[in-house]
């Protein structure tokens, strides 16, 4: 049948998905190994995979996730990107459970953002910086682990500017 997004025809393509959804709607994403052209998310959505390593995600710019973004969630799902992983920026209340993401730059970067949930998220980046948060207050990171980073000049943790209540 023709793709729709219901179960009896979903989508195939991850673009076209996310194209279509609006404010509230979940993305439920089977299992697989998946290619995303760049996104760009002005929405508060739920991005579901079945776990990080059924659900794989490869991306060339990575997610991000602009202004605007209020109650979503990323869960159950890994993001492999030849550059930076996931971006959290002008976003409240959104949380990020259970993801893997190896990047060759920033992992996970948050940034003008508050009420934040990072936990049981393995970051791993191969140059620059695991976690960066700025700008940004009330942001709980728990059981989150970050590994690589070990560049000159790189960091697991990063935080510049003004940040409150990192817990």
């Amino acid at each position: 049948g023709i793709e729709n997004g219901s179960a009896q025809n979903p989508y195939t393509n991850l673009n076209t998905a996310f194209a279509a959804t609006i404010h509230g709607d979940t993305v439920q994403i089977a299992a697989g190994d998946y290619t995303l052209t760049g996104l760009l998310v002005k929405r508060g959505l739920r991005i579901i995979g079945l776990s990080p390593a059924q659900t794989r995600v490869t991306t060339s710019t990575g997610f991000f996730f602009a202004s605007g973004w209020y109650e979503g969630e990323i869960s159950n799902l890994a993001v492999i990107s030849p550059r930076s992983g996931l971006y959290v920026s002008g976003s409240q209340n959104m949380v990020i459970r259970n993801v893997s993401i190896n990047a060759v730059y920033t992992s996970l970067s948050i940034g003008g953002s508050q009420n934040i949930s990072v936990s049981n998220v393995s970051l791993h980046s191969d140059g620059t910086t695991g976690l960066s948060i700025s700008n940004s207050r009330d942001i709980n990171i728990d059981h989150c682990i970050v590994t690589g980073s070990n560049a000159a000049n790189s960091s697991a943790l990063y935080s510049f500017a003004s940040i409150s209540a990192v817990t």
